[in-house]
């Protein structure tokens, strides 16, 4: 069983990585989703002055509620934030402050990912090795789906996440993970008895 599944996780991460790489770097499928802003010099000096610290921001932000705030100064603090959001832009970004010349630790940890995801989900493949082929690759692809949808749609609904990028992810990550399983249904298989 471990040797099937440490085979398994290895081909099916090897698998969705270069279709990753394939998807992103060959075909570009998100490159048509992905706006660039009219002046990034502007912008990244914008960044750098407003934004302290490497991490996740939102526009507009949260209203502080700093320790021993009167009630009025939260509403007032509430009022603002609501007042930004119907006014906009709304933003949610994740910002890294300091440059990189290597993409290859990305690519790295990206690898080891893939490699988790597939065992996590080879785990489940596992546990029902009496189906068959088309059933294997069948649940590994609709598990995908269930999951990048889960994910991906609360980003479109709640952070603006363009339907385009959205769309073209979840088409990307059931292809990448059809070709995952087909590779599960090929080597996770039942094991034969003789006798």
């Amino acid at each position: 069983m471990i040797k099937k599944l440490v085979v398994a996780s290895l081909l099916g991460g090897v698998v969705l990585f270069i279709w990753s790489a394939l998807s992103w770097m060959v075909f570009g499928f998100q490159e048509a989703n992905l706006n660039h802003f009219t002046d990034e010099d502007a912008i990244t000096e914008a960044i750098r002055s407003q934004a302290p610290a490497s991490g996740m921001y939102i526009l507009p932000g949260y209203p502080e509620h700093r320790p021993g705030a009167s009630a009025e100064e939260i509403r007032m603090a509430e009022d603002i934030m609501k007042e930004r959001m119907l006014q906009g832009p709304h933003i949610f970004t994740s910002v890294r402050l300091t440059g990189t010349d290597s993409l290859t630790p990305f690519m790295v940890r990206g690898f080891i990912i893939n490699i988790i995801s597939v065992f996590l989900v080879a785990l489940m493949v596992w546990k029902i090795r009496t189906i068959s082929f088309v059933g294997k690759v069948a649940f590994t692809v609709v598990f995908a789906l269930a999951a990048t949808a889960a994910i991906h749609l609360q980003y479109w609904n709640w952070w603006s996440f363009s339907t385009g990028y959205i769309t073209t992810s979840i088409i990307d990550m059931a292809i990448g993970w059809f070709l995952v399983g087909l590779v599960l249904g090929k080597v996770i298989t039942e094991r034969k008895t003789y006798g």
